[in-house]
């Protein structure tokens, strides 16, 4: 699996929808799916920002002992250094 398809799979994003969402055409996102390409920085940008919404949206909605259970299984961590990774 690719990074930017493992993105994509992070924030919930089909290849229709990430195309849409990005203002791109479907033969883009399938292309950068497969690492025939890679797509612009803009493009991680975009996604960067996006999964920053998400995951602050989640966090609001979980109470301290949920959130405590994720950091045991490294789930925040790990989500996290991919948003850096991003950036």
């Amino acid at each position: 699996m690719t990074t930017f398809k493992a993105a994509l799979g992070l924030c919930g994003l089909s290849q229709a929808d990430a195309a849409d969402r990005l203002g791109v055409s479907l033969g883009s996102v399938k292309d950068w799916c497969r690492k025939k390409s890679d797509p612009p920085l803009g493009v991680w940008q975009d996604l960067a920002g996006l999964f920053a919404e998400i995951r602050s949206k989640a966090d609001a909605a979980v109470v301290p002992e949920d959130k405590a259970a994720m950091n045991e299984g490294g789930v925040v961590e790990a989500l996290a250094i991919l948003l850096r990774a991003l950036k």
